[in-house]
């Protein structure tokens, strides 16, 4: 297989995930300025969506990587990349509206 296909996917991926991240960072900014925005649920199902989107392309890129290009470090970066991706979803999935529903139940700002 081409290398200069697997590491342009490869950064596109790193660079889809940081610009995920950067969105999400400037999402919670704003909620930090306005209660009403950070309890819509627009808001939560977006950053929700973002940070499954986030942990996958890293978690893809990390695996190309792995997988294709370097194989004395892979397989601790691959473990890393993984442990990583596994804590933010477990996160996301805790601090979402669907699970954690008395956090989100009568609010009215």
């Amino acid at each position: 297989m081409d290398y200069k296909v697997i590491i342009l996917s490869m950064i596109g991926l790193l660079i889809l995930g940081c610009f995920c991240i950067l969105f999400i960072i400037i999402l919670d900014i704003i909620s930090l300025c306005s209660m009403k925005f950070s309890s819509h649920i627009t808001y939560l199902i977006l950053r929700f969506i973002l940070l499954i989107l986030c942990a996958i392309a890293l978690l893809i890129s990390v695996l190309l990587y792995t997988i294709y290009i370097e194989h004395n470090w892979s397989y601790f970066c691959a473990i890393v990349g993984a442990v990583l991706v596994t804590v933010v979803v477990i996160l996301s999935f805790m601090s979402s509206p669907c699970i954690n529903t008395e956090d989100y139940r009568n609010k009215t700002y």
